[in-house]
């Protein structure tokens, strides 16, 4: 899981080649700017789990 600002456009676009995808949206602490939460499932990774 990660937070990212919705304008940091380059690196959203990063997560998502390597697989996370958007689910909500938070503001993390009191006073911050809004971030997207993103997360990467692992379980549906290619790699097995060891």
């Amino acid at each position: 899981m990660l937070n990212t600002r919705p304008e940091a456009v380059a690196a959203q676009a990063a997560y998502l080649s390597w697989g996370y995808r958007r689910v909500g949206s938070a503001v993390p602490w009191e006073g911050a700017a809004h971030h997207d939460v993103m997360i990467l499932d692992l379980a549906s990774s290619s790699d097995p789990v060891r």
